[in-house]
């Protein structure tokens, strides 16, 4: 991975543990049955994506690339239906909308690299009965430029 790429993440990820929001990173972003979820534990994982050549300006590289953003929540189920679990599957759309308008607005604080954040797709939220979870993935499209000097 980059430099660029890691930077990028890792104001993300920053972004996302500043807000109110009380997420803790995952131990294990890319394998979710590998974490220790307590119950009510709020958790994130920022993986970076795909990536591909965007129109830019002479002597530089400028790129389009895919971040996906996990938001995990436990939720007590109750014997009376779904209720806790769609009020925590509703908690997650609010908490993904809140995180979204504070990347966008903020350029991730990396305005000298990054050249515009925006939201581009979500997941349904899926639940698992077993662990009691609730999983939300969402991606963003962070486009970057980076100078590209001569030899």
């Amino acid at each position: 991975m980059s430099d660029t790429v890691k930077q990028i993440r890792e104001a993300i990820e920053s972004r996302i543990e500043a807000l109110p929001l009380l997420f803790s990173k995952l131990d294990n972003k890319f394998d979710l049955e590998k974490n220790n979820l307590t119950n009510e534990s709020k958790r994130y994982g920022v993986i970076a994506g795909a990536g591909s050549n965007s129109p830019g300006i002479i002597r530089h590289l400028t790129v389009d690339r895919v971040f996906s953003i996990t938001l995990c929540n436990k939720f007590i189920s109750t014997m009376n239906g779904d209720v806790k679990q769609q009020q925590v599957g509703d908690i997650l759309e609010d908490q993904m909308e809140a995180i979204i308008i504070d990347l966008s607005s903020s350029n991730l604080g990396l305005g000298s690299t990054v050249i515009e954040v925006v939201y581009s797709s979500n997941e349904e939220i899926n639940y698992e009965e077993v662990e009691n979870l609730a999983i939300l993935r969402f991606n963003i499209v962070v486009k970057y430029r980076k100078q590209v000097t001569s030899c």
